[in-house]
C-alpha cells in the first residue's frame, strides 16, 4: 500500500476497499467521486488514452470477476487497506466522511 506513490492508484485502491464485492463500474464512478472530494487534478487525457480500468485494478492486487465485481486478490485485504488508510493519513477523515455521504446520496 505504501509504494502506490499515484494518487489515482490510491484512490482506487481506497475505493475498491471502501466497496467491496461492488461492479467495476460502480468502483471507478466512485474512485473519480474520491478524487473529485480531495482535490486531485482533473486526468485529462482523452479517454482513449487512458489505462484500462482492468490494469489499474491489476496494479493494485484487484480484478473484476466473471460477475464483473471487483475483488482483491488477497482475501480480506479490504480490512488492512482501509486500516491503513486511516492510521496513515489522518488528514484525509474528513473527506472521506464527506465522500461517503455523496456517494449515499447518489445511489438512493
Amino acid at each position: 500500500m505504501g509504494k502506490l506513490q499515484d494518487g489515482r492508484r490510491r484512490a482506487l485502491l481506497l475505493t475498491a476497499a471502501m466497496l467491496r464485492g461492488a461492479r467495476a463500474d460502480a468502483v471507478q464512478e466512485a474512485c473519480e467521486s474520491l478524487l473529485e472530494t480531495v482535490g486531485h487534478p482533473v486526468d485529462d487525457r482523452p479517454l482513449l488514452e487512458r489505462e484500462a480500468l482492468s490494469a489499474q485494478l491489476e496494479e493494485i492486487g484487484a480484478a473484476a470477476g466473471r460477475d464483473g465485481r471487483v475483488a482483491f486478490t488477497e482475501t480480506d485485504y479490504d480490512v488492512p487497506v482501509r486500516a491503513y488508510f486511516w492510521t496513515n493519513m489522518p488528514g484525509l477523515r474528513a473527506h472521506l466522511g464527506e465522500w461517503v455521504c455523496s456517494s449515499g446520496a447518489d445511489s438512493g
